[in-house]
């Protein structure tokens, strides 16, 4: 293969050849060097697996000659394939054979479809639930461990559902969680409105102040608990909109 041009991207060097293939290579062990294959999904460089290893250069010496090169441009975004999960199959992009590389984009539209259509609602997506708000935003929720509920937003990228930690519930009272988890029993409610908890802390709004423009569901929580996206849902911060 003919090398096209020779990219950086943090410590990886990504390569590209005149057939429009994109390999990886990075420095490891003692003057070791391991390569992989790289493709793009949208806007998303996504780097695959090593496959190959050979002698190299010292680590200093190969982050000196990566730093001469241009930085990666062609993508926004990069992930490695082991942290995308193929939704029919729950197996990582890393462990999914080649020939099936092409059509993943197309499995995790099937996944994201409701979201991308604004179709409000909540769905259940392996040990996720996914709650699309009338607002077009999307929410998490999963239990960690046996008692603590966490959760967080959602953002689609190239047909790729993200999720996002930086508001989950673990960084809010852990002990409105514990109370979540242990009011639904053994029970696990797909949807937000039949969890005991919520619904006790709910049982004076009416059904027609929730179906309101402004709010249209329970799963819609920013729209009442104004501080939500940082994970507090104390009473003084709850405004009703009209």
């Amino acid at each position: 293969m003919i090398e096209k041009g020779t990219y950086r991207l943090g410590e990886y060097q990504i390569s590209e050849y005149g057939d429009g293939v994109l390999w990886w290579h990075a420095h490891c062990g003692l003057g070791q060097q391991r390569s992989g294959k790289c493709f793009i999904i949208g806007d998303i460089l996504v780097v695959g697996p090593f496959s190959h290893e050979e002698n190299g250069f010292l680590k200093r010496e190969f982050l000196e000659r990566l730093k001469k090169l241009p930085i990666w441009e062609r993508t926004k975004f990069y992930c490695f394939a082991s942290e995308l999960i193929d939704v029919s199959s729950s197996r990582s992009l890393s462990k999914i054979s080649s020939d099936r590389t092409t059509s993943f984009g197309g499995v995790h539209r099937l996944a994201t479809q409701a979201a991308r259509d604004e179709i409000p609602g909540v769905f259940r997506l392996h040990k996720y639930k996914i709650a699309v708000a009338g607002d077009g935003r999307i929410s998490w929720e999963a239990l960690e461990g046996r008692d603590l509920l966490v959760g967080g937003q959602c953002i689609i990228k190239s047909g790729i559902l993200c999720y996002l930690q930086t508001n989950a519930a673990e960084h809010s009272s852990a002990k409105r969680a514990i109370k979540i988890v242990r009011s639904s029993g053994t029970q696990m409610p797909i949807r937000i409105t039949d969890i005991p908890y919520i619904k006790e802390k709910h049982h004076d709004i009416s059904a027609a102040t929730i179906k309101r423009q402004s709010i249209g569901s329970l799963s819609n929580c920013t729209a009442c608990h104004t501080r939500a996206e940082d994970g507090i849902y104390d009473d003084d911060f709850v405004v009703i909109p009209k």
